[in-house]
């Protein structure tokens, strides 16, 4: 084994063991990889029990020539926000990240009594906080406006989920409803967004390709009208991608930068959310966008209304900096750059269409520093390639099996099995 797998391995073990210690509330959910019989509760206990052992020193972690080996999927499921954030406060810097969830993939012995590699294959990034459980952070975002900007989206209802090169797992189970629904949105997507069944085939083929080939996973939010909601049943089925991580060199997953995740989902043609990128150029500007946030969301504000005043707020001239940079300028649509406010990148799928005329809230975070009128430029030029990947409601046509893809299978195979009943 190499150093970076036993840096992996190593870092699992501990994540384990701190869980244990801590007495948190953290679910490990085992099953095989390509295999169609699951193990038995025994040998999942056992599987769960040689990934906890403290000393990796005890075992030999060299596989013997020849010896027949088991792939493992392991869910950890951790049941709380509690639970996570007891575990920040006792982990160091070098441990793992315990997230919101994580998909191991663990190697063993056939007899599953000694590990002999484990990695993370997918992870969830900790849920948002409620503004009304915990302002701390909106505070901090508003008092740090000045050295970054204020970043903006829309709280779609869905369940969460990511996609590697093994497929589509939940955040706390694999092969069920959720995977499948999701497999079956993202092939739905391909074929809005391209037009045919065949081009859709190769966009998803190329794209698996590249998760393999750069050890990335994506993560996702799924809306359907079948897997449980939060406000208004969704008009129509859809995924938003929300963040990507590569494996990371040390076992640590790491997480694409903002910029770098927008151009992967560009380059591929994945469902974006819409975004408001607010510059912040000082505190009392930041304070007064979330009062308005605040407003919107707390008044059950029509969304079309919404997402109009919203994209107001960034686009409008802003004459003190237009001033400054029009000597600067080397064209118009630097100028034009230069005298707004912040930036609108469009949702792949306009909120209030796809999932309602009732807006449910919105998600602020402290964006990452950007480069100057550059870098404004550019994320202009990203915003207009978004634009021209945006998916209307009434390009489906009616048709279900575009508009509520995995709702119509659901209906074809109830109406198929009364059939064959007899009903």
């Amino acid at each position: 084994m190499d150093t970076t797998a036993q840096a992996a391995l190593l870092r699992i073990q501990n994540m384990m063991m701190l869980c244990k210690q801590l007495k948190l509330p953290v679910q490990f959910k085992v099953s095989r990889i390509h295999r169609q019989e699951a193990p038995s509760p025994a040998a999942a206990a056992a599987a769960a029990a040689a990934v906890a052992a403290a000393d990796a020193a005890d075992h030999d972690m060299e596989q013997p020539a020849n010896e027949a080996t088991q792939e493992l999927a392991v869910i950890v499921h951790v049941l709380s926000d509690y639970a996570f954030k007891k575990y920040l406060q006792h982990c160091s810097a070098s441990d793992l990240m315990l997230l919101r969830g994580l998909l191991l993939k663990v190697e063993t012995n056939a007899a599953m009594d000694r590990i002999l590699s484990a990695r993370v294959q997918q992870a969830f990034l900790p849920k948002f906080e409620n503004e009304g459980q915990d302002s701390s952070i909106a505070d901090a975002i508003v008092q740090h406006a000045d050295e970054r900007p204020m970043v903006v989206t829309i709280k779609h209802s869905g369940s969460l989920v990511t996609l590697s090169s093994q497929g589509f797992a939940a955040k706390n189970s694999l092969d069920n409803e959720y995977s499948a629904g999701a497999a079956v949105l993202l092939q739905a997507h391909f074929v809005r967004l391209l037009g045919c069944e065949a081009a859709a085939q190769q966009r998803l083929a190329a794209l698996m390709d590249a998760l393999q080939q750069r050890q990335l996973a994506i993560s996702f939010e799924m809306v359907t009208g079948c897997h449980g909601h939060h406000g208004q049943l969704p008009a129509g089925e859809y995924l938003v991608a929300t963040s990507a991580h590569t494996a990371g060199s040390s076992g640590q997953p790491e997480f694409l930068s903002w910029l770098s995740f927008l151009q992967l989902c560009l380059q591929f043609g994945l469902p974006l959310n819409d975004t408001w990128i607010l510059p912040g150029t000082a505190a009392a500007a930041a304070a007064a966008a979330r009062e308005l946030l605040d407003h919107l969301a707390l008044s059950g504000c029509p969304t079309g209304e919404a997402l109009q005043q919203l994209t107001v707020l960034v686009e409008e001239p802003d004459t003190a900096a237009a001033a400054a940079a029009a000597g600067d300028a080397v064209d118009a649509a630097a100028a034009a750059a230069a005298a707004r406010k912040g930036v609108h990148l469009p949702g792949t799928y306009p909120h209030e269409q796809w999932q309602g005329s009732r807006i449910e809230g919105f998600v602020v975070s402290q964006g990452q520093p950007v480069a100057g009128q550059q870098g404004w430029q550019q994320l202009l030029q990203l915003g207009q390639a978004m634009q021209r990947q945006v998916v209307r409601l009434e390009q489906c046509g009616g048709q279900q099996q575009l508009q509520r893809p995995y709702q119509w299978l659901l209906e074809q195979a109830g109406q198929w099995v009364c059939t064959y009943m007899g009903f």
